[in-house]
């Protein structure tokens, strides 16, 4: 399933081969979520209730009913089921190196800080001032 992504945005992020894995097995439930999602999407419910008709006809197991479904699919959208996965890993891939590369930019600022800005920070965070500590990393770089 991890063949045809990309996965050049994660390794100029800095993220080794195990790390992608991780990270996309771990967004795995987002991405099927998405995916059936996307999937019903294109389904009306007489849609449904043909295939479902047609696989009675066929007298189709209903573990095997998905694959009349990707038919459907197919002919309506032109893609497969793995390849609508596939694209979805894609997207995430992207969406994930974009976060770290935004997070090690954060990190880099806050470095940066004076030791009298990070105390400030510090003590918002620690007296749990939540909204005043965002403003106060909003205002980082600006």
């Amino acid at each position: 399933m991890l063949q045809g992504i990309d996965w050049t945005p994660l390794s100029k992020a800095g993220i080794d081969d195990d790390g992608k894995k991780r990270l996309m097995l771990s967004m795995m439930p987002l991405i099927q979520v998405e995916l059936k999602e996307k999937i019903r999407s294109e389904f009306t419910p007489e849609d449904i209730k043909r295939v479902n008709e047609r696989a009675a006809a066929q007298k189709v197991k209903p573990e095997e009913g998905i694959f009349l479904l990707e038919e459907e699919y197919h002919q309506k959208t032109g893609r497969y089921f793995m390849e609508e996965m596939r694209l979805l890993l894609n997207e995430y891939v992207k969406k994930l190196a974009s976060a770290f590369n935004a997070a090690k930019e954060e990190a880099e600022e806050l470095a940066g800080l004076p030791k009298e800005k990070l105390d400030e920070l510090q003590s918002l965070l620690t007296a749990k001032k939540w909204e005043e500590a965002v403003k106060f990393l909003e205002g980082i770089g600006k």
